[in-house]
C-alpha cells in the first residue's frame, strides 16, 4: 500500500521539495535577475554559472517553475524588484509562445514596469517574434554564442552593480542590511513554517515533512501521520 501511496503522490511531494529549496535559494540580495524558458534549462545554467564566475554575483534564477503555485508567485514578485539587472533568455522556444500567458513574458512586462535594466541574451540565432520585436527589440543583447559579446556583459554587470551600490541611498543601503538574512538556519525555520502553512493534507497525511527533510530542513516539532 506505501508503494501504491508514495507512487500517487511522488509528484507533489517532489514539488513542495522543490519549492522548498527553491525559497531557500532567494534573499533579498541578489541583484541578477534570469528569466528562460524551461526547455532552455540546462544552456542557461551555463551561462549562469559563468556570470556569477565571471562577476562574484549571485544569480536569482527559478529552479522548477514555482509560477504553478498561486501562494508563491509573490517570489518571483519581490526577486525582480529586489534585482538591478534582468536578463531574458530568448530563444527559439519563445516563438510560438502565447504572449498573453507565457510566464517568461509577465516577468519580462513586470521588470521593464519595475524600471530595471534589461538585457536579452539570444541562446540561437532564431529572430525576435513580431510581438516581442515590437516591445523589447530596442533593448541591449547579446548573442550566447559570441565570447566577446559575452565578455562585455560580464564587464557591464559589473560596472552597472558598482555604479548602483554608489548612487544607492544610505536609507536603502541599511534597509537592505536590516532584511538580509540573519543565519541560514533561521532562514530554514521561516521558509518551512511557509511551507507548513500553504501545503494541504494529502489523503490526511503531511507531505511537507518528508519534503523537508529531503531539503536538508530540521522540523523537529512537526507531527506527521504515515499509512497504514
Amino acid at each position: 500500500f506505501f508503494t501504491q501511496w508514495g507512487a500517487k503522490h511522488a509528484p507533489k511531494i517532489i514539488a513542495t521539495v522543490n519549492l522548498i529549496v527553491i525559497i531557500m535559494n532567494t534573499t533579498p540580495t541578489e541583484r541578477i535577475f534570469i528569466s528562460y524558458k524551461r526547455k532552455d534549462k540546462e544552456r542557461v545554467f551555463a551561462i549562469k554559472n559563468k556570470i556569477e564566475n565571471a562577476t562574484g554575483e549571485k544569480c536569482w534564477i527559478d529552479l522548477d517553475g514555482i509560477e504553478s503555485s498561486e501562494a508563491f508567485r509573490k517570489v518571483i514578485i519581490n526577486a525582480i524588484k529586489q534585482c538591478e539587472i534582468f536578463l531574458f533568455m530568448y530563444s527559439k522556444n519563445h516563438t510560438h509562445i502565447d504572449t498573453d500567458s507565457d510566464w517568461t513574458m509577465r516577468e519580462i512586462d513586470y521588470a521593464t514596469r519595475q524600471k530595471k535594466r534589461v538585457v536579452i541574451v539570444k541562446l540561437d540565432n532564431v529572430e525576435y517574434f513580431d510581438e516581442f520585436d515590437f516591445a523589447y527589440g530596442h533593448k541591449q543583447y547579446v548573442n550566447a554564442d559570441d565570447c566577446n559579446m559575452m565578455e562585455h556583459l560580464f564587464t557591464d554587470i559589473r560596472s552597472w552593480l558598482q555604479e548602483e551600490q554608489k548612487t544607492k541611498p544610505q536609507a536603502v543601503i541599511e534597509r537592505d542590511k536590516k532584511n538580509a538574512p540573519s543565519t541560514p538556519e533561521k532562514e530554514k525555520i521561516k521558509v518551512l513554517d511557509k511551507v507548513m502553512a500553504a501545503t494541504k493534507d494529502i489523503d490526511g497525511k503531511k507531505v511537507a515533512k518528508g519534503a523537508a527533510i529531503a531539503a536538508g530542513v530540521a522540523a523537529p516539532t512537526i507531527r506527521v501521520s504515515t499509512p497504514q
